[in-house]
C-alpha cells in the first residue's frame, strides 16, 4: 500500500481552536489531586489569575492537529519535542498553528519535520513543539 504523503515545506497544519473548560481542567486524567488545577483560591495564593491547566492539554491539541495531517505516522516512531512557554488558565482560548518545516528524502521514505505552536487568546505562544515522522514509501498496516 502506498502511504506517501504529498507534503511541501511551508504547508500549514490543520488549525485547531479550543477553550480550556472546567470539564477538561477538572477531569481526574488532567488535574489529578493538585488543587492549583481546580481551586480558584489555591491558584490565587500562587499568584495565578485562575486555575492553571496542565501542559499535557495544550500538547495534546498540537498532537491532534499533527494526527489530522500525518495520520498513523504519528503512532509509528514519531518524535514530539514540546516546550511549555507560558501558563494556560481556565477559560483560555487556544489556537494550534504550524507548518511543515522540512521534507527530506531518507532511505526508503521521507523525513517530515513539523513546527507547531499553541497560542492563547492574546496571540502569545504558550506551547511550542517540533514533530518528526517518517513517511515510508510502502507501509504495513498497524498491528
Amino acid at each position: 500500500m502506498d502511504s506517501s504523503l504529498k507534503l511541501q515545506v511551508g504547508q500549514g497544519i490543520p488549525e485547531i481552536r479550543r477553550r480550556i473548560t472546567a470539564l477538561v481542567m477538572f477531569s481526574r486524567q488532567w488535574a489529578g489531586t493538585n488543587p492549583v488545577h481546580t481551586d480558584d483560591a489555591v491558584a490565587a495564593k500562587q499568584g495565578m489569575p485562575a486555575p492553571v491547566a496542565t501542559g499535557q492539554i495544550s500538547a495534546a491539541y498540537i498532537q491532534e492537529s499533527c494526527v489530522q495531517l500525518l495520520g498513523e505516522r504519528m503512532f509509528r516512531d514519531a518524535v514530539m519535542e514540546v516546550w511549555f512557554k507560558r501558563p494556560v488558565y481556565l477559560n483560555d482560548e487556544l489556537t494550534v498553528r504550524g507548518h511543515v518545516s522540512e521534507v527530506r528524502e531518507e532511505g526508503l521514505g521521507s523525513r517530515i519535520i513539523v513546527q507547531a505552536e499553541c497560542l492563547n487568546q492574546a496571540g502569545v505562544a504558550v506551547t511550542v513543539a517540533r514533530v518528526e515522522v517518517m513517511d515510508m514509501q510502502t507501509s504495513a498496516p498497524l498491528s
